[in-house]
Formats: C-alpha cells, sequence, structure tokens
C-alpha cells in the first residue's frame, strides 16, 4: 500500500504549554496540515492546508516559517473507519497570537480548534496515534 503524504505542524501556542490542533465533522483531533497536491513541496502543502482550516492565515498566525522537523510513517484509520497509511513531514512552528483569536474560515473542513498539553495528547482516546507520536518525538527531538 502506497503510503499518503502529507505534511503536518506540531503549532505551539503562544504561551508555548499547548499544541494547536484541530478537529473536523468527526470531532477528532488531528495536526493541522494535510495532504500535498501535484506538484506542491511540504511546506506549501502545510501553509496552504493551514490558510483552508485557520484564519487568520499562516503568514500572519506563526513565528516566521515552520521549520522542517521530522519525518513519521504509520497505520491511520481515518474517522469514518478507514485503515491506511500515511507518511508525514512534520513542520515545528509556533503561534504569536493567543488561540482565542483564532477562527474556522469555512466549517466543510474544519469545525473546532482546539490546543492540547503533552499529558493530554497521550491519553485522548480520539487522537489517533499518529498525531500522539508525532507529540512525543517534537518534544524529545
Amino acid at each position: 500500500m502506497e503510503p499518503r503524504s502529507a505534511a503536518k505542524g506540531l503549532i505551539t501556542t503562544l504561551e508555548g504549554d499547548k499544541f494547536l490542533f484541530v478537529a473536523g465533522q468527526s470531532g477528532r483531533p488531528n495536526l493541522p496540515g494535510g495532504g500535498l497536491k501535484p506538484g506542491e513541496t511540504n511546506l506549501q502543502a502545510l501553509l496552504r492546508e493551514m490558510a483552508e482550516e485557520i484564519a487568520p492565515g499562516p503568514e500572519q498566525i506563526l513565528a516566521g516559517t515552520p521549520q522542517e522537523a521530522f519525518p513519521l510513517e504509520g497505520d491511520t484509520t481515518s474517522a469514518s473507519g478507514i485503515a491506511g497509511h500515511a507518511l508525514w513531514t512534520v513542520f515545528r512552528g509556533r503561534l504569536v497570537v493567543p488561540l482565542a483569536e483564532l477562527y474556522i474560515p469555512d466549517q466543510s473542513e474544519t469545525t473546532e480548534i482546539l490546543s492540547f498539553t503533552r499529558e493530554e495528547c497521550r491519553v485522548h482516546p480520539a487522537m489517533s496515534e499518529l498525531a500522539k507520536r508525532a507529540v512525543r518525538l517534537g518534544i524529545s527531538s
């Protein structure tokens, strides 16, 4: 099975104590970002996806350009129960605005903006194991 490539943002909140997550119709939290379109770089995909999921856009809410941190590969299950395999390129970034200033530009894809501490990520029952691994690796690397 060919892995689905995606660019994901491991974005810390302004205070630095939580990580930014988004949730779709299923309510399942995930790191912001998503799949690559033909010809896109990982960074271009991350910035495009973040602009679709969160407003104001990444250029207004992030401290500079997110930095590529590490690759992450693993099995995934979509919110609808479809199994797959993903290859994520994870970028690190930091918000420069309070979480309360973020909003959702189009609720067809994202319905909620969330934040979790490392410990909350570790025990969250609906969070994917791949997202949990990204948080663990992002803290330790």
